[in-house]
């Protein structure tokens, strides 16, 4: 059984075979090989770049929002206590309003 190959080696291996000529396209054979094959130096530098900013930005964001969670708990905490203590306050007014009277 021979075994099924993707279409690009199958050209490869042809213009390998054939030694540069494609159905007689002669000079025309180094555009037919570039164009075959995936240039990943192109394509994929800027996507990696892309991923890489992305990355960043997205690292960037999760600290932002870390700190942002730590200053509302911290907040939180602050205004809980500031209530704690209010009604510790205002008890305290009224038992002693209620020894004076």
């Amino acid at each position: 059984m021979t075994p099924i190959l993707p279409r690009s080696n199958l050209n490869d291996i042809y213009l390998e075979v054939v030694g540069g000529n494609v159905y007689g396209l002669g000079k025309l054979t180094n555009k037919f090989m570039l164009s075959t094959r995936i240039l990943t130096n192109l394509i994929e530098m800027p996507k990696v770049q892309q991923v890489e900013k992305m990355r960043k930005t997205i690292d960037k964001l999760n600290n932002e929002l870390i700190t942002k969670e730590v200053k509302e708990k911290s907040l939180k905490d602050k205004v809980v206590q500031l209530l704690h203590n209010y009604e510790e306050q205002s008890d305290q007014i009224q038992q002693q309003n209620e020894k004076i009277e």
